[in-house]
């Protein structure tokens, strides 16, 4: 069965945060795109704790989150892996260990389908 962002709604799961947290996962990889406006942002693959920082020395605007910016859209994949591998080095989650959600982003393997039993 492919889960969908239906499915997840009728768990009361409605973002990729609230299925980290629903799975019982502390870390998920999400997409956030260009923010244009009085606080312009680059579009980024963030690394984001669940009740922890994964980046305590990030920017303030990162919220202890790991970003990695993209400047150009030839860069997604690249710096989609640069994620992975950050994650690998900081807290040894081999690439093979991550799935893509219904969000566009990646959570830990299981995730989702402790999210749906639990």
């Amino acid at each position: 069965m492919r889960v969908t962002k239906n499915i997840l709604r009728e768990h009361q799961i409605f973002n990729p945060h609230n299925l980290a947290k629903a799975g019982g996962s502390k870390l998920y990889i999400d997409y956030s795109p260009e923010q244009r406006g009085r606080m312009n942002r680059s579009a980024c693959w963030v690394v984001i704790g669940i009740d922890i920082k994964v980046a305590p020395n990030a920017h303030w605007a990162d919220n202890g989150n790991m970003c990695f910016n993209l400047w150009n859209r030839t860069q997604k994949q690249d710096k989609l892996k640069d994620a992975f591998n950050w994650c690998l080095e900081k807290f040894s989650i081999p690439l093979d260990r991550w799935e893509k959600d219904p969000y566009g982003g990646y959570q830990i393997k299981g995730t989702i389908k402790s999210a749906l039993d639990g």
